[in-house]
C-alpha cells in the first residue's frame, strides 16, 4: 500500500508539474558589432532562460550564429513552473571580440558575454539596434562594484530608494509594473519608481523584488502600448 501511494504521489506531482509550467515563446532581430576589431570567428547567440532555483539549470531556447554583416535572429519557447512564473531570457555571444585570451574552442580563443532582454514575449517581437561586443564585455556596472563587498547588496537598496525619491519627485507619471521575485528576497515598498536600467540591471545581478512596484522608462509618457519589465 505504501508503494501504491508513493506511485500515486510521483504520478500526481509530475501531472500537476505538467499542467502548471507557464511556457513563453520569444523571437529577437539584432545586429552584433565590435568596435575593437573586425569579427575573424562566426558570433554564436544562445537565448537562455534562467533558472534562479539552486537546484536547476539555466535552459538552452534557440542557438544561432551571426552572418558576415552582424545581423542575427533568433527564437525560441521556454517554460518555468507556475503560472505566475514567466522565464527570464537572456543571450549569451560566445565571440572574439576582446583584447584578453578567452578559452580555447575548436576553431580559436572565445570570450562569453551575457546581455539581459526585455520579457516580452510573442507575437511581440524584441528588436534589438547595434549590440558592441567589446563594450558589453568591458563595461562593469556599479552594482558589481557593490556587490563585491558583503555589504554590497545594502548600498545598493539604499541606491535605489535614493533614485525612487529622485524620480517620484521629478515625474507624477507612473507605470505599474509586475515583478517576479527572484533570487535573495529584499522587501522594497512599493512606491519604488525604478528606472528601466536599473531594472535590467538588477535583474542581471538577481535581486528579487516585490510583486508590484511602479516603473518608468527613460523620457517616455505614459501610453497605451507602454512596456512593461520584469525581474
Amino acid at each position: 500500500m505504501n508503494h501504491r501511494f508513493a506511485l500515486f504521489l510521483v504520478v500526481a506531482a509530475s501531472a500537476l508539474i505538467g499542467t502548471s509550467a507557464n511556457t513563453r515563446c520569444y523571437k529577437i532581430v539584432g545586429n552584433v558589432t565590435c568596435s575593437l576589431k573586425p569579427f575573424n570567428r562566426p558570433v554564436e547567440i544562445q537565448l537562455i532562460d534562467e533558472d534562479g532555483l539552486p537546484w536547476e539549470t539555466d535552459d538552452l531556447m534557440g542557438r544561432t550564429w551571426a552572418t558576415r554583416d552582424g545581423s542575427f535572429k533568433i527564437e525560441g519557447c521556454g517554460n518555468d513552473f507556475g503560472q505566475w512564473n514567466d522565464p527570464d531570457p537572456y543571450l549569451k555571444f560566445i565571440h572574439t571580440c576582446t583584447k584578453n585570451h578567452g578559452y580555447a574552442g575548436e576553431k580559436g580563443p572565445f570570450v562569453q558575454s551575457k546581455m539581459l532582454v526585455s520579457e516580452s514575449y510573442l507575437p511581440h517581437v524584441i528588436t534589438l539596434e547595434n549590440v558592441d561586443l567589446h563594450s558589453l564585455e568591458l563595461s562593469p556596472l556599479l552594482a558589481d562594484r557593490l556587490l563585491m563587498a558583503q555589504p554590497g547588496r545594502l548600498l545598493l537598496l539604499v541606491a535605489l530608494v535614493l533614485e525612487a525619491c529622485v524620480s517620484a519627485a521629478a515625474d507624477d507619471e507612473f507605470e505599474a509594473s509586475l515583478l517576479q521575485k527572484r533570487r535573495i528576497g529584499l522587501r522594497l515598498p512599493n512606491i519604488l519608481h525604478l528606472s528601466e536600467p536599473l531594472v535590467m540591471e538588477k535583474r542581471r545581478i538577481g535581486l528579487r523584488m516585490p510583486n508590484i512596484i511602479y516603473l518608468r522608462a527613460p523620457d517616455e509618457k505614459k501610453s497605451s502600448n507602454s512596456r512593461s519589465w520584469f525581474l
